[in-house]
């Protein structure tokens, strides 16, 4: 079994790769046996901090949206990780920040809508006696908004 282990250092630390390579590990059946018997020790350059989230590890990349829509921003971006991303297994990409509240909003704009129209059917079934009348008018009304907005646009006004 091989798994990836990762020792950090601060900068102003001064390591002695050789020393790390000869310290003793304890193995079953073996006893202790240098490190570098086991493992390729070396010094890489990485990330100064591991973001992890669910114990997941993840990299944030953001980005300012001037002089566009968010909407067509996200469709873009999304097309293009599509085309030339390939996402390896147990990879992903989430989008948030604005886009995830806009959407957010959105639903529950959309269940705050469903339920006033919902509110108000049953304000106005007692007032015309019958579901049936009150679902005409209610069928009604984006015609009549719009009919109201354009008598006042031909009108002049603003």
């Amino acid at each position: 079994t091989a798994f990836d282990l990762v020792v950090k250092f601060d900068s102003s630390s001064s390591v002695d790769f050789e020393r790390i390579a000869d310290l003793p590990i304890d193995t079953p059946g073996v006893g202790q046996v240098p490190i570098r018997l086991l493992a390729d020790v070396r010094r890489e350059e990485g990330p100064n901090m591991i973001l992890r989230e669910n114990v997941q590890r993840r990299i944030v990349i953001s980005c300012n949206v001037a002089g566009r829509d968010l909407g067509s921003v996200i469709d873009d971006i999304r097309s293009n990780i599509a085309q030339s991303v390939p996402m390896p297994a147990g990879y992903r990409v989430e989008y948030g920040g604005q886009f995830e509240s806009q959407q957010s909003a959105s639903r529950r704009l959309a269940v705050f809508f469903v339920a006033v129209v919902a509110g108000l059917f049953m304000l106005l079934v007692p007032a015309f006696g019958r579901a049936r009348d009150t679902a005409i008018l209610m069928v009604n009304l984006p015609l009549a908004l719009i009919g109201g907005v354009a008598g006042v646009f031909l009108a002049g006004g603003r």
